[in-house]
């Protein structure tokens, strides 16, 4: 009873260590940074945002979150990714964009996918920045390109209704042409008709018949 009892006791202090050190806790943001990247890189975009999603609810001040907001930013522009959320992704880049000096590769980063998610057809604008966060280290409404050029998405849109368009106008074309193909059928009929019948009046009349009826 006694081993017992100092068994149990070794392993709870064994468990109160482990929690002590953190080694009881989930993945470190490191571990679940790289298993983004990684799904990400094998165009598994839903793992890669269960992954990203949880460090970039934060403030994005550490470069890790920053990081892994620009990864989940281009995972959702990105053209293979058929659930992408270009909005998201805006509002991702910009909030990295508002938390990096002039000058930083992550704001160079975020600014140009801000500008093609701004292509893809997200839709501002958006508030960056999050009150319960550290103030920005600049405005992004000042610093952030605005799309002056239809977008691709817009451009995209705008040739798909004029294809349909076209198609339906296309279809309306055969309709027609059926419907004179239909009316040229008929009037080739009576005239194969008529040439029966004068044929027939020309045998009667050299006969010396009434040609009649």
């Amino acid at each position: 009873m006694l081993a017992i009892l100092l068994l149990m006791a070794l392993s709870g202090c064994t468990t109160l260590r482990q929690i002590a050190h953190g080694t009881e806790r989930g993945p470190s943001p490191e571990a679940e940074l790289r298993a983004g990247a990684a799904a990400l890189e094998a165009g598994d975009f839903s793992s890669a945002r269960e992954h990203l999603a949880p460090l970039t609810s934060g403030c994005l001040n550490l470069p890790l979150e920053r990081r892994a907001a620009l990864l989940r930013a281009s995972a959702e522009i990105d053209p293979t990714n058929p659930d992408g959320v270009p909005t998201t992704a805006a509002a991702l880049a910009a909030r990295v964009f508002v938390h990096s000096p002039a000058g930083d590769p992550d704001g160079a980063l975020a600014r140009s996918l801000y500008v093609l998610a701004l292509d893809r057809g997200a839709s501002v604008p958006f508030e960056p920045y999050d009150m319960a966060c550290e103030v920005p280290v600049r405005d992004a409404t000042a610093a952030l390109p605005s799309a002056t050029e239809p977008s691709t998405a817009s451009r995209l849109s705008a040739l798909s209704d004029s294809l349909t368009a076209l198609n339906d106008s296309l279809l309306a074309r055969n309709d027609s042409i059926a419907a004179l193909r239909a009316r040229t059928y008929a009037a080739e009929e009576r005239v194969r008709t008529l040439e029966h019948e004068l044929e027939r009046i020309r045998q009667l009349l050299r006969g010396g018949l009434d040609p009649r009826p």
